[in-house]
């Protein structure tokens, strides 16, 4: 009986894990990226160019709110035609909304609605905002 449910488990671990890597990226999908060791989100995001906010939201289901569930050769999509945006500031401290509002010609009605912010546009350090208008 152990070897029967033992065989069961492995089986259904790995048509999971098939499923898995074999995701299919959105249709409307503008560009994409796989994932190697050492990445995570704000990662990912500094070094290509996309809101933090925009890689959670077109990854939903996928990549956990943590971040946490990345793997290597994971592909996973970073924006979506229409609303992609590619002009990107990493907070430092002392950031304000007002202030890279200001900075770069957009309201700061802009970066809350861009970065999913609520109307403290609270800002951490490393975060990666969506500071224009998507594409």
């Amino acid at each position: 009986m152990f070897v029967f449910n033992h065989l069961v488990t492995l089986a259904f671990v790995a048509v999971v894990s098939a499923g898995l890597t074999r995701r299919q990226l959105p249709p409307d999908c503008s560009r994409s990226y796989t994932v190697v060791a050492g990445d995570y989100c704000h990662k990912i995001s500094q070094e290509q160019g996309v809101s933090t906010y925009q890689l959670m939201q077109v990854n939903d289901g996928i990549i956990n709110s943590e971040c946490t569930n990345l793997w290597v050769d994971q592909e996973i999509c970073l924006g979506i035609t229409g609303s992609d945006c590619t002009d990107v500031h990493t907070v430092v401290s002392g950031d304000t909304c007002s202030d890279l509002a200001d900075l770069h010609e957009i309201t700061v009605e802009d970066i809350i609605e861009n970065n999913g912010k609520d109307e403290q546009c609270d800002l951490l350090v490393g975060e990666v905002l969506c500071v224009g208008i998507p594409a």
